[in-house]
């Protein structure tokens, strides 16, 4: 499946650039401002998570990524796949987050990341976090059968 990180310029003024079935998962700094996300008729689903571009706690200064926010990635990705063939990420720059959320859910559903790290940084806690968040939730699944 094709995962593609984007800057929000694209989300606000050329989301519609997207042709074929696809959800979005746009990430915001805490306390930003609403925008507008271009309307796309090939969007099936968008979510809105917000968290700060850090991948270390500074003494509780910024919002990090959770696992609550991964499984809730996971969930709605797993809700979805069947009835996309693209999954666009976005955030501010295009460059940190949604690198690392794409290459995090391209080596779940693709097997394959290495494209993510020599076309951007991922922040490492995001990509980390729904790896394990991933591998958790299939060592429950395994024990509960």
């Amino acid at each position: 499946m094709k995962i593609t990180p984007v800057a929000e310029s694209v989300i606000k003024n050329f989301g519609d650039m997207f042709y074929v079935p696809h959800i979005l998962i746009s990430i915001r700094n805490p306390g930003q401002s609403y925008y507008t996300i271009m309307d796309n008729k090939n969007r099936r689903a968008t979510m809105i998570l917000k968290f700060h571009d850090v991948d270390t706690a500074h003494e509780g200064m910024f919002d990090l990524f959770t696992e609550v926010q991964a499984t809730k990635i996971l969930e709605f990705v797993d809700k979805w796949k069947d009835s996309i063939k693209e999954i666009v990420v976005n955030c501010t720059a295009g460059f940190s987050r949604s690198p690392g959320v794409a290459a995090a859910l391209s080596r779940i559903i693709n097997g394959e990341d290495s494209d993510y790290f020599r076309k951007f940084r991922p922040n490492m806690l995001v990509y980390r976090t729904i790896l394990d968040t991933y591998e958790k939730n299939l060592i429950k699944e395994k024990t509960n059968d």
